[in-house]
């Protein structure tokens, strides 16, 4: 699948094989403020980090690197003037599925044990919950890359197949609602796909 993410018409498209790329993915994931992305930023360039992460490329100054932040920024909301429907759609279903008992995580976590446990924490503080859903932050990362998000969920006990399969159909219908597109073949062992999807938020408005 060809990625439509507006961001990949700039000179900095998405990438993790970058700087400037990396530096795109991660203004188009939204994630982190420009204090957070500066203090990333700080610890690669001031460890020593950055050549073992970008052996081809020259390494910057702290004040050299800020400054390509901010052109990234610059161009990413030239092209991403507002947020596109699918966003917009998504963070309707994220506001709605506590109403229906599921708690969410949204780009919390590394990868699925993480991700998994952020979205425990969180049913455990939603009254009445009867499972979660959640992603991480490499799931955000494919989601920007190729238009696809992935979602994982369970139940409260996390070994009922009944009680996991009443999340997932939760969410099916909350996003089949909202318009997304969505493919899940009710196994309680397999993530939501939500795909294909455009997430595109101005970054102005973190």
């Amino acid at each position: 699948m060809t990625p439509r993410h507006a961001a990949f018409s700039t000179p900095y498209p998405p990438s993790d094989a970058t700087f400037a790329g990396r530096l795109m993915l991660d203004v188009a994931l939204g994630i982190d403020d420009l204090d957070d992305l500066r203090e990333k930023i700080e610890d690669l360039v001031g460890t020593g980090d950055f050549p073992a992460v970008y052996p081809d490329e020259p390494v910057p100054t702290y004040d050299d690197a800020v400054a390509l932040l901010d052109q990234v920024v610059a161009a990413h909301d030239a092209v991403v003037t507002a947020p596109s429907h699918d966003a917009l759609a998504l963070a309707g279903v994220l506001q709605t599925l506590p109403a229906r008992g599921v708690a969410v995580s949204f780009g919390e976590g590394f990868d699925a044990r993480e991700g998994a446990q952020m979205g425990h924490a969180a049913a455990l503080r939603l009254d009445g919950a009867i499972g979660y859903v959640y992603s991480h932050t490499q799931d955000l990362e494919r989601l920007v890359l190729s238009d696809q998000l992935y979602l994982g969920f369970s139940g409260m006990s996390g070994r009922l197949e009944e009680e996991a399969v009443a999340v997932g159909r939760t969410v099916v219908e909350v996003l089949t609602t909202a318009g997304l597109p969505v493919r899940w073949d009710g196994d309680p062992q397999a993530r939501i796909a939500v795909a294909p999807v455009r997430w595109e938020l101005p970054y102005a408005d973190r």
